[in-house]
């Protein structure tokens, strides 16, 4: 299933805007895993954000899924521990949409914001604690 325009995330509908492609820089973005992409799962989704593309950022997270790295990345620390017979096929088990693309001294608050309305830090895939 691939993401659509909207999609809701933890009870809260996110637009996501494709005049962006994973060509764009200076993004905030959301991945959703396919495995336990189920309408009524809370925790199969994680926003993160990028001064360089979608397509280089992807690959950050992808050179991850190594027994020795995994915990380096929030996507494949789920994949390993959710499902890991899948583990070798890496961002195969994600969709990925752009939300938004902002100016670079803005994405860390933007992202904070989706992360803080979802509440991705805690039911989420997001790690880090983000305070309004």
């Amino acid at each position: 299933m691939e993401l659509g325009k909207t999609e809701r995330v933890n009870g809260k509908t996110i637009k996501l805007d494709f005049r962006h492609t994973c060509a764009s820089e200076e993004i905030v973005y959301l991945a959703k895993c396919k495995v336990c992409d189920d309408p009524e799962s809370k925790s199969n989704f994680y926003f993160g954000q990028s001064v360089n593309n979608l397509m280089k950022r992807c690959n950050g997270h992808r050179s991850t899924f190594k027994l020795n790295k995994k915990d380096e990345s929030a996507l494949s620390m789920h994949v390993y521990d959710k499902h890991p017979e899948l583990f070798g096929e890496k961002l195969c088990n994600f969709n990925f949409g752009v939300v938004k693309q902002v100016q670079p001294a803005k994405l860390d608050r933007v992202e904070d914001f989706y992360i803080f309305i979802t509440d991705a830090d805690t039911c989420g895939l997001n790690r880090y604690k983000v305070s309004n």
